[in-house]
């Protein structure tokens, strides 16, 4: 298996934004970036939700995408940071949609993209035609800005598994790395469980207790 790009890592101050930050994958990832030394805002869907990411999770700044102009928020976290930021160096994606616009727009050059979701392709109502427009908008931001965007699959990176997991149980010993649940009784409850991934529902991994 060819091993994932180091370059393509988040580096030391880097500002990195996550999408569905609050998440069972994005609010992972955003621990990991900042055990890197990165600066990181996430999104996600109510204010309890950017609560858990800020005051929890450590990041250093949160976006609930349900209120206001996401391109004007973004733009006031980058420039709220310690260091103010004029854009973004690594954007995760976890859901595509009108969070991608929004970041795609503050990418700074040469940035990275990682594309691990596409959630809101999934919602009811979601357009084709609106779809291919924007992705015609996004490869116009690619070019010009020089951005390097690469989709990840977890199956690539099963054989790792026993890599990671001394890293990552030793960050969870020291307390540097949170894994929120949220658990729903009972197995009749499992559809409504996964439906509830589509609306924001859960609060880190879903788990159905039987």
């Amino acid at each position: 298996m060819q091993a994932f790009d180091l370059e393509f890592l988040p580096q030391t101050q880097d500002v990195v934004c996550i999408s569905a930050a609050a998440g069972s994958v994005g609010s992972i990832v955003g621990q990991l970036c900042k055990e890197r030394g990165c600066r990181v805002i996430g999104f996600a869907g109510t204010d309890a939700k950017c609560g858990v990411l800020t005051s929890e999770l450590g990041f250093d700044a949160a976006i609930n995408y349900k209120n206001g102009n996401l391109s004007n928020a973004l733009r006031a976290a980058l420039q709220a940071l310690p260091d103010p930021a004029t854009g973004v160096d690594v954007f995760w994606d976890n859901t595509s949609g009108a969070i991608a616009d929004a970041v795609y727009e503050e990418m700074s050059n040469h940035g990275r993209v990682v594309v691990c979701g596409n959630i809101a392709s999934y919602a009811p109502g979601a357009g084709k035609t609106e779809a291919e427009g924007t992705l015609q908008y996004r490869n116009h931001l690619v070019l010009e800005r020089r951005l390097r965007v690469e989709g990840i699959l977890v199956s690539e990176f099963f054989p790792r598994i026993a890599e990671a997991m001394p890293t990552l149980a030793a960050l969870h010993g020291a307390g540097k790395l949170k894994a929120r649940a949220h658990v729903v009784e009972g197995f009749r409850e499992t559809v409504n469980a996964f439906l509830g991934l589509f609306v924001g529902a859960n609060t880190g991994k879903t788990i159905v207790k039987v």
